[in-house]
């Protein structure tokens, strides 16, 4: 139900200016969502869930999203995903870190 493409990098930098302008309001608010439906049938090891409590131990994982958010650069660009379902939303931009 996806579609990805490659932005240029014009559109990553403006994207990361605008996720770094987004971290620095003080009305910022991240929710983790804990318990996701499509980790009902997947083993614990591959969720998200496990990955941050793995990596990140003795952190708060809305705190560890926020402190990783403002780490991602140009370099750390995989693809742009648009939803297919809801096309009105906006793109996602995909990134990857490795740790």
């Amino acid at each position: 139900m996806e579609d990805n493409y490659i932005s240029n990098e014009e559109e990553v930098k403006a994207h990361l200016s605008k996720l770094e302008y987004a971290l620095k309001q003080s009305n910022l608010m991240i929710e983790f969502q804990f318990k996701r439906k499509v980790d009902d049938n997947r083993p614990i090891q591959y969720t998200n869930q496990y990955t941050l409590a793995t990596l990140f131990p003795d952190d708060s994982p809305v705190e560890v999203m926020k402190r990783e958010l403002k780490k991602l650069r140009v370099e750390n660009y995989m693809w742009t995903v648009k939803d297919k379902r809801f096309r009105n939303k906006s793109d996602m931009f995909v990134y990857a870190i490795k740790y």
